[in-house]
């Protein structure tokens, strides 16, 4: 197979993986609980090849009547798998967090990045790609793999509504110094709060189905919010049950 005309797997075989991170080898996607319309699903450890399928088998267990809630705490790892998780959690409308405890870096902030509500209370951290491989390559080769990768991530990033000079901004960050992104960072890079393309459909058709207007529905969904506030509805169980029942509300027409 030709590497440099490429775009398989061997193309996307550049490590997005944080340095200073040596623990488990193995990424674990599994279903942590299911409660009352809600699951909660953790991403950990070294993301491998392994994981896209895993996490098929999850969404397939939970089934489209639950909310499926994805918890990150990763240091990064295959580019491909990555981005194939990625696009099956915005299939289905997940929701992807990073606990306060956690660590979503390289590779796993594309992950994080197909939410279409997206809560960060951990670390965040970028860098530019490396390659796995090792040996005396010429210039031209380098910079036509390094060419190839970001090509490859940017259309994804533009696939998640996510600004695409997130990947250049990655560039600028020598791979061992792995940079922690800044709240304004996150927020510039809209890797928190909601898909805007995703809120601006979502709305327009609840609106229309309950016959109200979008400043009313807008009036409603921050009285939602307003319950719960200054609570982590990611974590705290009782507060998204409240906010989840106060959507329901919304969306079955009793609130209006």
């Amino acid at each position: 197979m030709d590497l440099l005309n490429s775009t398989s797997s061997k193309v996307l075989a550049f490590l997005f993986l944080g340095f200073g991170l040596i623990g488990d080898s193995n990424s674990s996607a599994r279903l942590l609980n299911c409660g009352e319309k809600v699951c909660h699903v953790l991403i950990e450890g070294v993301i491998n090849q392994s994981d896209p399928e895993n996490l098929d088998i999850i969404f397939d267990a939970i089934g489209n009547s639950n909310l499926a809630i994805i918890n990150l705490n990763s240091r990064g790892g295959d580019v491909e798998a990555s981005l194939a998780m990625g696009r099956a959690i915005r299939a289905r409308n997940s929701l992807t967090s990073v606990p306060s405890d956690a660590t979503c870096a390289s590779a796993c902030v594309f992950v994080l990045a197909a939410g279409v509500n997206k809560s960060v209370l951990g670390a965040v951290a970028v860098h530019r790609p490396y390659m796995g491989e090792v040996g005396d390559f010429s210039s031209e080769y380098i910079k036509k793999r390094h060419n190839q990768i970001k090509t490859t991530v940017q259309q994804y990033l533009s696939e998640m509504n996510v600004p695409k000079n997130l990947y250049e901004f990655m560039y600028s960050i020598k791979p061992e110094e792995s940079y922690r992104l800044s709240n304004e960072e996150l927020r510039q890079f809209m890797l928190v709060g909601s898909d805007p393309v995703y809120s601006e459909r979502m709305s327009a058709k609840k609106a229309a189905r309950l016959g109200i207007t979008r400043i009313r529905l807008m009036e409603l969904e921050n009285y939602c919010l307003s319950s719960v506030a200054g609570k982590n509805i990611y974590s705290d169980e009782n507060s998204l049950k409240v906010y989840v029942d106060c959507m329901s509300r919304i969306e079955n027409g009793f609130l209006k």
